[in-house]
């Protein structure tokens, strides 16, 4: 077994930002790629953070903890899971799901959230004990474009 470590990104450097404009850019193709003054927006903000893996001090992944104050509670989401292609079925998604979820519990949230539009994600994040959210409740996913 592969040491895998699970780190929150708080000191955004070059090194980061380039190798998570590389994994976005691997995960949402096609889509602008991200530029480095709303990176540091987005990172100052506070309602996300970004946690990398590593495995045997090599990053591995990342995934963010999207994390917002509601009226009716705290909700979490975890957002732009990628793991390289290498490190692939060692787990390094599991864990930072596993991290992610914990942290959400952590900041009093009672569930975590993921969205995905791929089928092998979907029963990646199944296998990760998540479950439909119209299991319980319906749910209607609706969209307005401006």
């Amino acid at each position: 077994m592969r040491d895998i470590v699970i780190k929150r990104i708080d000191v955004t450097t070059q090194a980061f930002f380039k190798a998570t404009r590389s994994m976005l850019a691997e995960l949402y193709p096609g889509q602008p790629q991200l530029d480095r003054v709303s990176f540091d927006r987005v990172m100052a903000d506070g309602g996300v953070e970004l946690h990398i893996a590593c495995v045997d001090n090599v990053t591995a992944g990342m995934a963010s903890l999207v994390h917002v104050r509601k009226l009716g509670g705290h909700v979490c989401m975890i957002e732009d899971v990628f793991v390289l292609p290498a490190f692939r079925s060692f787990g390094v998604g599991s864990a930072l799901n596993e991290v992610l979820c914990q942290l959400a519990k952590k900041y009093g949230s009672s569930f975590v959230d993921v969205l995905t539009r791929r089928p092998d994600a979907r029963a990646f994040y199944l296998r990760c004990g998540f479950e439909d959210k119209d299991k319980n409740r319906p749910h209607f996913a609706l969209r307005r474009y401006l």
